[in-house]
């Protein structure tokens, strides 16, 4: 646990006394290094109410738990602070079996949490607030999305300047009561609490703290407490001198105001600018062509009255001109005259032509006449207007262009991916670090699907969310496997949502994704880890068993060994006394003509007999307790074992086949001649017996390393160059509690009178004085294996005794 890098925490004991890891530092903050050693109830009391449960189920059960992205309040900075968290608590077993603590094993996950959190608010207000035609609109749309975001957000005012710029008007407030002292309908720049005229001026933020005392109470939003801080921060107007108001978010009181935090804040603030902005400039196109559309109707009112005032007096004025001409003509009027009423008459048909033309300009701007070909004069009024509107147009499209190329920048260098698709899921637009997370070029992935890179098992699970989205209109989240050209796979989190087009209708799907995949990668091991805790601990529990059991059958042979040396010792020096006066005697009974002397020399014999019995029994014990003379000397095994072929073969009879199977090159060792001898004799007499109805014995030899893995298990034993000696039968085996005690003195599973029971303990004692290992593999019913390990020899190389090729010598062929 100490040197892993997943942090982790141990509580044990009736206290749950806390251990942790350096990984878990800090997730304690300034509880470190303070909590060991501490009971973790006193560690954690902040949040005893959510944990203690979780432990309490696995100490009693046994089961392990799992909580992904757990929200806690830890007090580890100085403060309450919101946090999130995966982990997993399991049972730690105790030495008597029961469950002695719990291990925790966690990753905190609280940067992406609460980034993930914050980047959906600015996504849903960027899909919202697009193609809104006034600002009561526009605030609509924001305050719907601030509103459900309360955690983040827990109240939210937006006051707009009025035109004087001496009051603010309150156009949008989230979480908070209209009627509230700290949002009231209309203050002025220098009252009302808020810092407005500050946060105008300098074009920048400010904070306000101690809001209680400024405010009273205040609503607590998605918390149980109400922030006692707030940022003032100012909404940019495009081309003005200064904002056009300002944005007050109440904050967070369970996260620190730290760049990320400022960050989405002036996020926030710039989308609620840019909307702003294209509200603006809607209303004063519309204002604009009112004001043309007025300028219309006043024309066309101007020209209809025009007409009828002139074309009443022309009509007045031509009827009698009409008159006098006729009766000009009847009474011989003068020429000059005439012409003179003529030229009267002409211009006046004249002017009423452009009367009447007039008028029927005025019905076609009114909308009660056909076109018809209208006067130059008018004409150019109409271009003139045209031209006008043109320009208003190009300002308006060139602040739409720079808003539009504002949300481009921010849209290619954002730090999350961001694609948008077609309804059919082919890709139309993706930024640079959508790229470089799938692993693809922007050429590459437009007009691709979104299917070809997403992996086969996911595609069902979003396809089904998909689907629901299109029906409810509502957005989700999903984390799927994505598939690389070199075909990887990483993890990443998709934040899914439509976004609508100028019918107000679904046009395109858009993505927002963050590579997870090192947290992925991270959860899977842990929860493996998780998963084979419990077989892991087993495992150990049990190697710590099996090695404690080796260690104290090391210790009972050795205790063994020692009293079995003590009481040979003195049985050999009682021996030697005895056998020595027995000599004496049978010497003066030879020399001597007693009358009883052929029988006392005969008792004397048989007394010898059975003290020679006695030496060699002596010399067994000496052997097992490692106190025997030796005699080592370089030994080649394998020219050994060939030539104990006669022997091993009488010794066992006709009806066991013998089989030896020497290594090639193998290693010399340094040992005695007589003693290996025994000891192979010893096995193969073993051998011979647990096969009562005949069979095979193989006798074969190599080279072995044993590790230090191998030699930590048995005790004295060490890693090295070993040439191993095994004698193999498949006779009736052992049982494991015979296996525990075949080398003990005097121990036998033969029936009294066939054995001493000090083969294998004379086997056992002589090749531990030499410095090797023995083992023995048997299983009832499948025969035994004997395993001697004799140290290597490092000498330097010469040609005598060179190890023979391999090859397989059967005793039996031999006769």
């Amino acid at each position: 646990m100490l040197g892993s890098r997943y942090a982790m925490w141990i509580g044990w004991g009736p206290e749950l006394t806390f251990f942790y890891n350096d990984a878990y530092g800090p997730t304690l903050g300034t509880k470190y290094p303070w909590a060991l050693g501490k009971p973790s109830q006193e560690v954690w009391k902040e949040i005893w109410n959510d944990i203690g449960p979780r432990i309490e189920e696995v100490l009693t059960t046994g089961h392990a738990t799992y909580d992904q992205d757990l929200p806690l309040i830890l007090h580890r900075s100085g403060y309450p602070e919101e946090t999130f968290h995966t982990f997993s608590y399991s049972p730690l077993p105790d030495d008597e079996g029961g469950i002695g603590g719990q291990l925790c094993v966690v990753i905190e996950d609280t940067e992406r949490f609460i980034g993930e959190r914050r980047l959906r608010v600015l996504h849903e207000i960027g899909a919202r607030i697009p193609n809104r035609q006034t600002i009561a609109s526009l605030c609509s749309a924001v305050g719907e999305c601030l509103a459900g975001n309360r955690r983040n957000m827990p109240f939210t005012l937006i006051y707009l300047v009025e035109s004087d710029g001496e009051h603010a008007v309150l156009a949008c407030s989230t979480g908070i009561d209209a009627n509230h002292r700290a949002a009231p309908a209309v203050l002025q720049l220098d009252a009302g609490g808020w810092p407005i005229r500050q946060a105008r001026e300098e074009s920048k933020a400010v904070i306000v703290e101690d809001l209680a005392a400024r405010f009273g109470d205040l609503p607590t939003g998605g918390w149980d407490i109400p922030p006692h801080r707030a940022m003032v921060v100012p909404i940019a107007e495009q081309a003005q001198n200064q904002p056009a108001g300002v944005v007050i978010i109440g904050l967070n009181p369970y996260r620190p105001l730290d760049s990320a935090y400022r960050g989405f804040i002036d996020l926030l603030a710039g989308q609620i600018a840019a909307g702003l902005a294209d509200v603006r400039a809607y209303e004063r196109e519309k204002r604009r062509a009112e004001a043309l559309a007025e300028i219309d109707r006043a024309k066309t009112a101007f020209f209809s009255n025009a007409s009828h005032e002139f074309r009443t007096p022309l009509t007045l004025m031509l009827s009698p001109l009409e008159d006098l001409l006729l009766r000009s003509t009847r009474t011989g009027m003068v020429s000059v005259d005439r012409e003179q009423i003529e030229l009267v008459r002409r211009n006046g048909l004249r002017l009423l032509k452009l009367v009447n033309t007039l008028l029927d300009f005025s019905r076609l701007e009114a909308g009660r006449l056909q076109v018809k070909p209208f006067s130059s004069r008018e004409l150019l009024a109409r271009v003139r207007t045209n031209i006008d509107l043109a320009g208003e147009r190009r300002r308006v499209a060139r602040i739409l262009q720079d808003s539009e190329q504002r949300l481009r920048s921010i849209f290619a260098e954002a730090n999350v991916g961001i694609a948008q698709l077609d309804l059919s899921g082919r890709y139309v637009l993706v930024n640079r670090k959508y790229c470089e997370i799938v692993g693809r070029s922007m050429q590459e992935l437009l007009g691709m699907r979104l299917i070809e890179l997403t992996y086969s098992d996911d595609v069902g699970r979003f396809n089904e969310l998909l689907d629901r989205m299109f029906e409810a209109g509502r957005p989700f989240t999903i984390e799927v496997r994505k598939v690389r050209p070199d075909g990887s796979i990483i993890w990443i989190a998709n934040s899914v949502s439509l976004l609508d087009g100028p019918d107000g209708r679904p046009q395109y799907v858009v993505l927002i994704v963050q590579d997870i995949n090192d947290r992925r990668v991270a959860e899977d091991n842990l929860r493996r880890l998780n998963e084979t805790l419990e077989q892991r601990v087993a495992a150990e529990i049990q190697e710590r068993m099996q090695a404690e059991e080796a260690f104290r059958q090391a210790q009972k042979m050795e205790i063994i060994g020692q009293l079995t040396g003590g009481v040979a010792h003195d049985f050999n020096n009682l021996l030697q006394v005895i056998m020595g006066n027995l000599d004496a005697l049978r010497r003066r009974v030879s020399r001597s003509d007693f009358p009883a002397g052929q029988e006392l020399l005969r008792l004397a014999d048989a007394a010898a007999r059975g003290g020679q019995r006695a030496a060699t029994l002596t010399q067994r014990l000496l052997a097992f307790a490692r106190k025997q003379p030796l005699r080592p000397e370089p030994l080649d095994v394998n020219r050994l074992a060939s030539g104990m072929s006669e022997l091993l073969r009488t010794t066992v009879g006709d009806n066991i086949e013998i089989e030896m199977l020497l290594a090639a090159n193998l290693w010399r060792v340094s040992a005695d001649h007589n003693q290996l001898e025994s000891a192979i004799l010893n096995l193969a007499v073993n051998a011979r017996d647990a096969m009562p109805d005949g069979g095979k014995i193989t006798i074969e030899t190599a080279n072995r390393y044993l590790d230090g893995e191998y030699s930590a298990q048995n005790d004295e034993l060490l890693p090295g160059q070993y040439v191993m000696i095994t004698v193999t039968d498949i006779g009736i085996g052992m049982s494991k509690e015979v296996i525990e005690r075949a080398f003990d003195p005097f121990f036998t599973t033969k029936e009294i009178g066939q054995g001493t029971g000090l083969g294998l303990s004379q086997v056992y004692g002589f090749v531990k004085q030499s410095g090797g290992h023995v083992k023995i593999y048997s299983e009832e019913q499948q025969g035994t294996t004997v395993r001697l390990y004799l140290p290597r020899l490092i000498v330097a190389e010469t040609g005598e005794g060179d190890c023979p090729p391999p090859h397989r010598i059967v005793a039996r062929d031999w006769q």
